[in-house]
């Protein structure tokens, strides 16, 4: 068994919430800035009014990111301790667990059923690979004898001396 579920759910939630704030923080810089609000107030009174408003989309970013690695790691942990092994299945299941919560923020089945299942395989594959998201692929090394390395450039010289 790894480290304690109350642990892995703290370092899932502070990621959560780490990647929530980033992705909030570029988002928030994409949107783009009102020119009036809706009771026709000028531009400049609305910039003004425009910064809670960013940090708003970054605290909504953070706290929707933080309850997945939060269901992610709960639901590792407990597949883990439910099933007494330690193998890529569980991270399926925890990622099953917040691919349905994704789901369930549009209140249909589903999309709760859909993201799920999308969640869970993207996780079941990238546990399966190592944690990693892509393969890297291993140079082969051949392994000969000095013995065999000597017969071999004694042959190769032959051949081109002929």
């Amino acid at each position: 068994m790894r480290e304690d579920c109350f642990s892995r759910a703290a370092k899932g939630t502070v990621a959560g919430v780490a990647f929530g704030s980033v992705a909030g923080a570029l988002g928030a810089a994409w949107e783009a800035p009102a020119t009036s609000d809706k009771k026709g107030f000028s531009v400049a009174r609305v910039k003004s009014a425009e910064l809670p408003r960013r940090f708003q989309i970054m605290g909504n970013y953070a706290a929707r990111m933080a309850a997945l690695g939060l269901t992610y790691s709960v639901g590792d942990c407990v597949a883990e301790t439910i099933r007494d092994t330690e193998d890529p299945i569980n991270s399926a299941l925890g990622g099953a667990l917040a691919g349905a919560l994704i789901g369930l923020q549009r209140k249909r089945l589903d999309y709760a059923a859909g993201t799920a299942l999308a969640c869970g395989t993207c996780c079941l594959v990238i546990s399966m690979n190592g944690g990693k998201i892509s393969h890297e692929r291993k140079p082969r090394v051949l392994r000969v004898s000095r013995e065999e390395a000597a017969a071999f450039l004694t042959n190769e010289m032959e051949k081109k001396s002929e």
